[in-house]
C-alpha cells in the first residue's frame, strides 16, 4: 500500500478494511486501486461456492481477508507480512517504516497494554513454538523458544520471557470481532456481525437507504425486503410503484431500458417466441436448448434479462433499475394488465401478512410500477459473480412433498431439494403430466465462450483452493459459465453446474 499508513482499530478495522463489509464493497474497492493493489488473488471453492468461505490475499500488500461464505462478509483481517505496509495504532508506529519485520512482543505490550494469558502452541518436531498474544478484538502471534517449564509458568514469568530474546517479533497480526481470539474463532463465521456491508462516512451513511438483510419472498408476487433498523418494505409485484422504490431503496446505481430481443427468442420447447407467463396466468415456459449472449447487441443490458418475461408486442417494456449495493435489479415500467395477479402464499393453509399496511390493490394504475425482481447470489465463480453483492432470501412456509408441514426454503439450498418442494407446490396446476415434463425441462445458457466481465486486471481466482489451490480451470468442455433456468409460476431460477442457484427471478 505505498507509503500510505493503515490505521489499526482494534475489533474493526484495517486502514480501508472494515470488517462487517460486503465482498462486492470489499474487491470493488481493491480493483479500483490497482496502484495501491498491484495483485489480488481471491480463492474459493469450486464444488461449494456456497459452503466454503472465501478469502482475498494481497500478497504485495501483506493483507489477507477472509469471508464467511452464506452473507460474504469480511470476518478477519490478517497481516500476514510485516512491512509491506505501514501500520499505525493511535498515531503511533506499530512497526517502524523502515523496518521489515514485525513489533516485537515488548513493544505490543506497551503499545496495547497488559492483557490475559494468551495461547502457546509447543514447538513440533524440533520448530520454533507459537504464542498467540489477544486483546479484545485483535491477536500477534509470535515465534518462540522457550525452556521446557514455560508452559506450566505463571503469567508474569511468561511475560519475561515473551520480553527476552527467546520471542522473535510478531510473524503475524488479526483483526476480528470478538473479545478474545480464541473465543472469536469459534463462531467467526458465524456470529451477528453489528456493523455495515459498505461502511461510509458518517455525513454520507446519515441520508444512506437502509441496508436489506434479507429478502423473504411469501408466495407470488408478495416479496419483503427486511432490514435491521427500519421496518420491512413489502414489494408486490404489479402494484409497487418507481415512488415506493425511490423513498425506500433510493435512486438505482444505474438504469437501463429493457430491450426487446433482434433475433428469435430463445428456446421454449416448441422453440417459438413465448407471450408472458403473466399475462395467461399459468408457469412460465422454460424448455431445452442452447444459447450464446456473444450474438447479442449489448451483454450487460441482456444479462439482466434472462430468465425474465418477454413480452411479444411493440410496447415500452420497461426500465431495468440496477442496485449494486443491494443485490438485486428491479423492473419497473407501465402496468401491462387492467387487474394485477395479486399475491398468492405458497401454502394456502399459511395466509398472507396483513394486506391493510401494505395499501390496497388498484384495478388500474397510470403510474409506473415493478414487474419483475432479480435477487442476486453473486456466488464465486459464476460469470455474473462480483456485479451485485449477495442478498440471502427465504421462500416462506411452503408446503412438504409428503404433505408433512412446511418448511423455508432458502438461498443456501441446492436447487434439487428446492425443486422438489416446489413441484409438490405445483404439481397440481398442470393439465397434464406431460406438460409437467415438458415446462420442467431447463433452458440451458452458456456463456463459456468469453471471461467473465467482472474478473480483469490483476484478479486471479484461485478455485478449489481447500485441495491445495492453483488457478480456476474451465471445467469439462470449457463450460465454467454454463447456467441452466427453471421456471415456475412466478419464478425463475438460474442454476449452476453445482447445483447452487446464482439468482432468481420473481414476478
Amino acid at each position: 500500500m505505498a507509503d500510505v499508513p493503515a490505521s489499526v482499530v482494534e475489533g474493526r478495522s484495517l486502514g480501508i478494511f472494515a470488517l462487517g463489509a460486503s465482498l462486492h464493497h470489499t474487491l470493488s474497492f481493491i480493483k479500483a486501486q490497482p496502484l495501491l493493489f498491484p495483485k489480488i488473488e481471491m480463492s474459493y471453492s469450486q464444488s461449494e461456492p456456497l459452503s466454503v468461505p472465501p478469502m482475498i490475499n494481497l500478497p504485495a500488500n501483506g493483507i489477507r481477508l477472509r469471508f464467511d461464505a452464506t452473507e460474504q462478509r469480511l470476518r478477519l483481517i490478517e497481516v500476514t507480512k510485516f512491512g509491506k505496509s505501514p501500520l499505525v495504532y493511535k498515531d503511533q508506529d506499530i512497526v517502524s517504516p523502515s523496518s521489515t519485520t514485525g513489533p516485537t512482543f515488548k513493544h505490543v505490550y506497551q503499545l496495547f497494554g497488559p492483557t490475559t494469558p494468551g495461547e502457546y502452541l509447543p514447538a513440533q518436531s524440533g520448530k520454533e513454538g507459537e504464542y498467540s498474544l489477544s486483546y479484545p478484538g485483535i491477536s500477534f502471534s509470535f515465534p518462540i523458544r522457550p525452556g521446557a517449564s514455560f508452559a506450566r509458568a505463571d503469567w508474569a514469568s511468561q511475560v519475561s520471557v515473551l520480553s527476552s530474546s527467546a520471542c522473535g517479533p510478531a510473524r503475524a497480526m488479526a483483526i476480528f470481532h470478538g473479545e478474545s481470539w480464541p473465543a472469536a474463532r469459534k463462531v467467526l463465521y458465524t456470529s451477528e456481525m453489528p456493523f455495515p456491508r459498505a461502511p461510509l462516512p458518517p455525513g454520507i451513511r446519515d441520508g444512506a437507504p437502509r441496508e436489506i438483510e434479507a429478502v423473504h419472498i411469501h408466495g407470488e408476487c408478495l416479496v419483503e425486503l427486511q432490514r435491521k433498523d427500519a421496518p420491512s418494505f413489502w414489494l408486490t409485484i404489479g402494484e409497487t410503484t418507481a415512488q415506493d422504490l425511490l423513498a425506500e431503496l433510493g435512486p438505482p446505481d444505474t438504469t437501463h431500458p429493457k430491450k426487446k430481443p433482434t433475433g428469435p427468442a430463445r428456446p421454449a420447447g416448441s422453440g417459438s417466441r413465448r407471450p408472458s407467463a403473466a399475462a395467461h396466468n399459468r408457469p412460465l415456459e422454460v424448455g431445452k436448448g442452447e444459447s450464446s449472449e456473444e450474438e447479442e447487441e449489448a451483454e450487460w443490458e441482456e444479462e439482466e434479462e434472462e430468465g425474465t418475461v418477454v413480452l411479444d408486442v411493440e410496447t415500452d417494456l420497461g426500465t431495468f433499475w440496477n442496485y449494486y449495493g443491494h443485490g438485486l435489479d428491479v423492473l419497473v415500467g407501465p402496468p401491462t394488465f387492467s387487474t394485477p395477479r395479486g399475491p398468492k402464499p405458497f401454502n394456502p393453509d399459511s395466509g398472507l401478512p396483513n394486506m391493510e399496511s401494505l395499501g390496497a390493490v388498484a384495478d388500474a394504475r397510470n403510474h409506473p410500477t415493478v414487474s419483475q425482481i432479480k435477487l442476486h447470489g453473486n456466488v464465486p465463480g459464476s460469470y455474473q459473480f462480483q456485479r451485485h453483492r449477495r442478498l440471502r432470501w427465504t421462500m416462506e412456509d411452503v408446503p412438504a412433498p409428503d404433505g408433512e408441514g412446511a418448511v423455508d426454503l432458502d438461498s443456501e439450498m441446492k436447487f434439487a431439494e428446492i425443486q422438489r418442494y416446489l413441484r409438490g407446490v405445483y404439481g397440481g396446476r398442470y393439465t397434464s403430466p406431460e406438460e409437467e415434463r415438458r415446462l420442467q425441462l431447463p433452458m440451458v445458457l452458456n456463456r463459456g465462450w468469453g471471461e467473465s466481465p467482472s474478473v480483469s486486471g490483476s484478479t486471479e481466482l484461485l478455485g478449489g483452493w481447500e485441495d491445495g489451490g492453483g488457478k480456476g480451470r474451465k471445467g469439462e468442455e470449457g463450460k465454467t459459465f454454463e447456467v441452466e433456468l427453471y421456471g415456475f409460476r412466478g419464478f425463475v431460477f438460474e442454476v449452476l453446474k453445482t447445483g447452487d442457484v446464482s439468482a432468481v427471478t420473481i414476478y
